[in-house]
């Protein structure tokens, strides 16, 4: 099953720091930044 996780926050909340400890623990991921 593929799953969808969306990371929200104000700035410096350690979104993209959360985001990449999850690609690194998850497989076949696409970390997508939008600043």
């Amino acid at each position: 099953m593929n799953q969808l996780i969306i990371l929200r926050g104000n700035s410096g909340s350690g979104k993209t720091t959360t985001a990449t400890a999850l690609r690194i623990q998850l497989a076949n991921t696409l970390l997508v930044s939008q600043d």
